[in-house]
């Protein structure tokens, strides 16, 4: 008896723990420099590889035009040929990009042989955590993350 009565006060304590764990904010946890998200974009998915094939299907006269039915449409047939259309992924990251005002991106690690991870600042008042949550839901992201501050530790 005396066994249940611990274990019912631990799975109590645990949840009482976990429901209040779930309302701290990263913010206020680890310093980050705000309106500043690190996202690494798969291999082939970054924005500038696919404004690339954007560019090389304009050459060839495949023109392609998004709107929000034609990505419906489009993301129903890749589902089913699972072909890609650069025009619909892209689209997909400038629209999150046009609701948080993105004012630069850079792409970082380029000379260090590291693919695809961009730095992007923005100018939108967003809380950082959504930021963070809507580039992570993307199919195109491997992941994101704020811009955390690192400092360095003496020995």
């Amino acid at each position: 008896m005396g066994r249940i009565i611990n274990i019912a006060i631990f799975l109590f304590s645990a949840s009482i723990f976990l429901s209040y764990a779930s309302f701290v904010r990263a913010d206020i946890l680890w310093p980050h420099v705000d309106q500043e998200i690190i996202v690494r974009y798969k291999s082939g998915l970054s924005p500038n590889e696919l404004m690339e094939k954007v560019l090389e299907r304009r050459k060839k006269g495949e023109v392609f035009v998004v709107g929000p039915i034609q990505v419906w449409m489009e993301n129903m047939k890749l589902a089913w040929l699972k072909k890609e259309i650069p025009e619909v992924h892209l689209s997909t990251i400038e629209s999150i990009e046009n609701s948080i005002d993105v004012s630069d991106t850079e792409v970082l690690f380029q000379e260090e042989g590291v693919p695809n991870i961009y730095l992007i600042k923005y100018a939108s008042h967003e809380n950082i955590e959504r930021v963070v949550k809507m580039f992570q839901l993307l199919p195109e992201v491997e992941f994101a993350e704020p811009n955390y501050i690192y400092e360095e530790m003496g020995i």
